[in-house]
């Protein structure tokens, strides 16, 4: 199972630490769990890779992370952060879901978002992997993906797919 996450706020790594925790716990020795922050790891350059430290930054400057949330909530805040996503972010997070998860050699079984933003580039990822390229709609993937709202006070609209 590879989880994937960011490392901002500490709720979604605590999330996903939970979730390793309960596997073993339930199925000891059997499920590996592969924990990626996949901006930090994988994110090309800035602000990908300095998700942390902007979320600092945010957290410090709390009208800069009001701006950020609800221009990110719009239907064009939406639209073009998956471009941007998809544009810079595709080819560096595919090789992070292709990569061998556990001692399996081969990707992950399955894939657990615990943040918003690996979602949509994730889902669309995994169509392609699936498909042997032929697509990158959801309709191509096969592999399992399940997501675990963290922030459910008030879930941001990139939590969600229809």
């Amino acid at each position: 199972v590879q989880i994937l996450m960011s490392d901002t706020g500490g709720g979604h790594r605590a999330s996903a630490n939970a979730l390793r925790d309960a596997f073993d716990t339930l199925h000891p020795g059997r499920i590996q769990c592969d924990i990626v922050d996949i901006y930090t790891e994988y994110g090309p350059f800035w602000p990908y890779d300095s998700y942390i430290e902007l979320y600092k930054f945010m957290a410090k400057y709390p009208i800069t992370w009001d701006i950020f949330y609800h221009f990110g909530a719009t239907e064009f805040g939406i639209r073009l952060n998956r471009l941007m996503l998809e544009f810079f972010c595709f080819e560096p997070f595919k090789a992070c879901l292709s990569r061998p998860s556990g001692n399996s050699g081969k990707k992950a079984d399955m894939v657990v978002s615990v943040h918003p933003l690996t979602q949509d580039i994730p889902l669309r990822i995994l169509a392609e992997l699936d498909s042997n390229g032929t697509t990158r709609e959801r309709t191509g993937r096969k592999t399992p993906f399940c997501t675990v709202v963290t922030d459910l006070g008030s879930a941001h609209p990139t939590w969600f797919n229809k």
